[in-house]
């Protein structure tokens, strides 16, 4: 706000609506992987298997939702708010990149919660923002509105990193097995669902 005019804060607050789309998605599924991990915490070999595949899959559902929002988005921005707001069409753009990297945290950070000390959540939380603050004074006198896209998209990108690398020291998990999706990840998303709702 310091460094933005009140009419940039407007534009840039459309964009983050609509980044919040996507988060509805991972926490709604989040919200219920929690109690599921807690409660199989001495099935160590399922629990980190069943969080990959949650991972990768809410990964590949907002990777489709943003397609539909680069798609679509510049319409819904004019339709809802008018052409006075059409830049947060591309604020989105740039803050899209990092809202992929964003979708594995919130699970792995789940997992994180179950398995180890939360504490760990509270230090990767603070080198993310002062990135995050760090950029936004470095870019955003540069290239405005953008820059603090920038500086978002960034902070979400090393904190998903960073998560990444926490859960392969403890499981020792090969990391590309978050980016290769086969027929038994859905298979497990479907059993894990199925178990949800006879839970309730």
């Amino acid at each position: 706000a310091f460094f933005l005019s009140s009419s940039a804060i407007g534009i840039y607050s459309i964009a983050v609506v609509m980044a919040q789309l996507l988060w509805y998605s991972s926490n709604s599924l989040n919200s219920v992987l929690f109690p599921y991990l807690a409660s199989r915490l001495s099935e160590k070999i399922k629990n980190i298997a069943f969080t990959i595949q949650l991972t990768k899959l809410i990964f590949l559902l907002n990777f489709f939702l943003i397609l539909l929002l680069i798609v679509f988005g510049e319409f819904i921005i004019l339709t809802l708010y008018g052409q006075d707001f059409i830049l947060a069409y591309s604020v989105f753009l740039f803050l899209s990149i990092g809202l992929l990297g964003e979708s594995i945290s919130r699970t792995l950070s789940v997992w994180i919660k179950s398995n180890l000390n939360p504490i760990v959540l509270s230090k990767i939380a603070l080198v993310t923002l002062s990135l995050n603050v760090g950029l936004n004074f470095l870019l955003i006198p540069l290239y405005g509105i953008y820059g603090a896209a920038l500086a978002s998209s960034a902070s979400y990108l090393l904190r998903a990193l960073l998560l990444m690398i926490i859960f392969k020291k403890n499981t020792g998990t090969n990391l590309l097995l978050f980016f290769k999706f086969k027929y038994e990840d859905f298979k497990a998303f479907k059993n894990f669902l199925t178990e949800s709702k006879d839970a309730n």
